[in-house]
């Protein structure tokens, strides 16, 4: 079978994925979640080429069989243009989407579409409009005209059913799941006693402290003579530090409050291993954020909690997607409120990692989903939407014609049906491109 994207011949085979380019828009860091799906594709032998913005390099270049970076938007096209047209695109993008949209509109491959936070209905829009001006336009076209979206939680969801967007073809729900299968340095795990621990971006620096919540658990701990650890990420300022510093040493126990300095990912992961608890409670930036992103997104911090072998803590609200999550897998308990964190867990077991957040699990899943995306005949999906646009009682000929195509894909008898129904609604260019096709 022959697939062309814009007059482009495929470069693989659809019976095989054998190569895929990942492309992080600017401002996306290689985070994790890219490196996760790198792994699992590497370990399926699969090549995974890396285009990226140069402020951000890999912290594993051993995942990527090619690196390329770029420092503006010209230079990203021309590499994809020059070097892997009709090849299959995984695009990562967060809040900045100037690299994401104009592959989705010139369409050089296949281009799957991967939201790391999505912004419509979840982010304010006067906070939009004011600091990421016509960012939810571009967002919308990016949703609904990438060949397929890969997701890392619930938000495209609420897209569908609140605000009626309409996507291409298929949604992937894929988490951003664990390394591995087995949690880390089991066996020779020695926690501190009571030991709490955050890793991650931490609130506004405009925000209170007395409002913070990482703040209200340390105090809250700190009475108790728990210890309380946070490892903030690298975007953490050294005056919001020291403001923090000086909070600490005001009004908690400061021996049982630590901030530590931002780590790597490897490293990271191993400090965590010390600890039996993580914390993640949802809170909301009101300056920033809506309500309803507390129900249908989450970070991937739970993911690492999980793979080091804690239990979260968390005040994911009920009804919320993530609290369903932490009960239905038994990865530690809700609280309502720091106050509410008890110390009475202290023999509960460590956590085990779910199998649907291994990569053992989502490797095949994520690979089927590229062969499905790569096979799937996207013109037909015009020509049917735009018969079923002019006239709803093909509903069932349509139907019927588009089962017969998923087997044999130039079947002579359906084909001879649908140019018929092209007839009847009078659209001589769409029988002119079905005639192409045979």
């Amino acid at each position: 079978m022959e697939i062309r994207f814009n007059g482009i011949e495929v470069c693989q085979r659809m019976d095989e994925i054998s190569k895929v380019i990942f492309v992080c828009d600017f401002g996306m860091r290689t985070s994790q979640r890219v490196s996760k799906l790198a792994l699992m594709l590497r370990s399926r032998n699969i090549d995974v080429i890396l285009i990226h913005h140069d402020q951000f390099p890999p912290e594993d270049p051993g995942l990527f069989t090619e690196i390329h970076e770029y420092c503006y938007l010209d230079q990203v096209l021309g590499i994809i243009k020059d070097l892997y047209p009709g090849n299959l695109f995984h695009v990562f993008s967060s809040w900045h989407l100037y690299v994401a949209y104009e592959l989705i509109k010139d369409k050089p491959g296949r281009i799957i579409f991967d939201n790391y936070d999505c912004l419509k209905g979840f982010i304010n829009d006067e906070f939009l409009d004011r600091e990421y001006p016509h960012v939810l336009e571009a967002e919308r076209f990016c949703l609904e005209n990438a060949d397929a979206l890969c997701c890392r939680n619930m938000e495209t969801q609420y897209l569908k059913r609140q605000f009626n967007y309409k996507f291409r073809f298929k949604r992937l729900y894929m988490p951003d799941g664990c390394s591995s299968s087995k949690t880390r340095n089991e066996s020779s795990r020695a926690h501190h006693k009571g030991g709490y621990v955050f890793a991650g971006g931490m609130l506004s620096g405009k925000m209170d402290f007395f409002d913070n919540w990482h703040c209200q658990v340390g105090l809250h701990l700190s009475k108790a003579k728990l210890h309380y650890h946070i490892y903030p990420s690298n975007s953490i300022s050294e005056e919001y530090k020291g403001r923090l510093a000086d909070f600490i040493n005001r009004y908690s126990e400061a021996a049982y409050f630590h901030i530590h300095e931002p780590l790597p990912y490897s490293d990271l992961m191993d400090e965590l291993t010390e600890y039996k608890y993580g914390m993640y409670f949802v809170k909301v930036d009101k300056v920033v954020e809506t309500p309803v992103r507390q129900f249908y997104g989450w970070g991937n911090k739970l993911y690492d909690y999980l793979e080091a072998g804690l239990l979260t803590i968390s005040d994911s609200p009920q009804g919320a997607f993530m609290s369903w999550i932490i009960r239905r897998y038994k990865m530690g308990r809700i609280v309502n409120g720091a106050n509410d964190i008890s110390f009475d867990a202290a023999e509960e077991n460590n956590v085990e990692i779910p199998r649907i957040f291994t990569p053992e699990f989502n490797g095949p899943r994520l690979v089927d989903f590229y062969r499905e995306v790569m096979e799937h005949d996207y013109e037909m999906d015009e020509i049917y939407d735009a018969m079923l646009g002019a006239d709803r009682r093909f509903a069932r000929s349509i139907s019927i014609i588009k089962k017969i195509f998923e087997t044999e894909r130039n079947n002579p008898e359906a084909m001879k049906a649908l140019r018929l129904v092209l007839n009847e609604i009078k659209r001589p260019d769409l029988a002119e491109k079905l005639q192409k096709r045979v």
